[in-house]
């Protein structure tokens, strides 16, 4: 089940559950309000939406995360590698390793195509890698 209060976000990853045949759904929501399944097969993803949320709904959303995985949840938190627009992501990286999770950085080095290293440029960006940080407990 996917969740993003962006229908076009919703409606790209319903094509992509299609073309890749995996089972799933997206809708358009708010994923403060969802209840986590109450299993130790329950998994959570949440790609680049914990800094979309503002403080309240992030601390209410880490108290469901906690909750889900002290009931044996697997969970994958991941965003951009910026800190400085992050100020929540050290407590966040407090509370989950005391769950057992992992924090990680990550640098990919690619061939960025040219129309997307042009777009970058003109941005004032170089785009010589792909990174993202990740908390996981998986």
């Amino acid at each position: 089940m996917g969740i993003d209060r962006n229908p076009w976000a919703a409606a790209e990853a319903n094509w992509t559950y299609a073309q890749l045949a995996v089972h799933g759904s997206a809708r358009t929501g708010d994923i403060t309000r969802v209840r986590l399944p109450n299993t130790p097969s329950t998994a959570v993803m949440l790609a680049y939406a914990v800094n979309e949320l503002d403080e309240r709904s992030r601390a209410m959303l880490l108290t469901k995360l906690l909750d889900a995985i002290r009931r044996g949840a697997r969970m994958l938190v991941v965003e951009s590698i910026a800190l400085r627009d992050k100020p929540w992501w050290r407590g966040w990286v407090r509370a989950l390793e005391q769950q057992g999770a992992r924090a990680d950085e990550w640098r990919f080095r690619t061939q960025i195509p040219e129309a997307l290293r042009e777009l970058a440029r003109r941005a004032g960006l170089t785009l010589e890698e792909l990174t993202a940080r990740t908390l996981t407990n998986v």
